[in-house]
């Protein structure tokens, strides 16, 4: 039998020097992505991409990665002030959650203070009763201390996870976007084939994509802490 073959012309080897284009991890550059994934050759949908893009971002927030982790805050407090906010230190703002608040008493000894609903709080916060601290609320992006500090006291902040910084440039490196581009890809495409395209079986399948996403950032940050055994949870 007869061998036959196809003769095949290649371009040549990669030059040792020529550089490999690697794309910026940016909110025009994810558009982009997505917009090929799901066909959009018109730009029809670029404005709900973004929208979805930005609630992918508003729903991983919650979830502690390496990027966004906890982290303590220590402040002091003044005389007569009992609403702190970002213009007494800038995590207050930032922060997704407060998990403890501490007063510190002494240089190995701190105080927890307890967590009040707000609500219940309000009242307590309009009288001018100062002292030592005994109850914190956090609402509207500002910690709310009860009784009025009487003087400067050091509190201690357990916040968790943080929230970053907000895109001010489509073209901006942000960090959800190198650390976490995939992940939040699948959960735009997810609200995309949800809420716009009403495609459920492809709303599946990004769904499916997103999970497993999760799992890999997770066990991600769990390696870079070393802890050897991750917990599964369901959004």
């Amino acid at each position: 039998m007869a061998r036959h073959y196809i003769r095949v012309r290649t371009g040549g080897p990669i030059p040792a020097g020529q550089n490999v284009y690697r794309h910026r991890k940016t909110l025009s550059h994810l558009v982009s992505v997505i917009q090929d994934e799901i066909d959009d050759t018109g730009d029809e949908y670029i404005a709900q991409i973004q929208e979805s893009i930005f609630a992918a971002i508003r729903f991983c927030e919650r979830e502690n990665f390496y990027f966004n982790e906890s982290r303590d805050v220590v402040f002091t407090t003044q005389a007569g002030k009992g609403v702190y906010d970002a213009s007494d230190t800038r995590h207050i703002e930032s922060a997704v959650k407060i998990k403890s608040v501490y007063l510190i008493s002494g240089q190995d000894h701190k105080l927890a203070l307890e967590l009040k609903d707000h609500v219940s709080l309000e009242p307590l916060l309009r009288s001018d009763q100062q002292g030592t601290p005994v109850y914190y609320s956090y609402f509207d992006r500002k910690l709310h201390l009860y009784p009025t500090p009487d003087r400067a006291y050091q509190i201690q902040l357990l916040l968790s996870p943080l929230r970053l910084a907000e895109i001010e440039s489509v073209d901006e490196e942000h960090p959800w976007f190198v650390h976490a581009f995939d992940l939040i890809k699948a959960r735009a495409k997810y609200e995309l084939y949800k809420n716009i395209l009403k495609d459920p079986d492809c709303a599946t399948a990004a769904y499916n994509d997103f999970n497993e996403q999760l799992y890999e950032l997770r066990a991600e940050t769990s390696q870079r802490h070393n802890v050897s055994k991750i917990i599964p949870t369901d959004f």
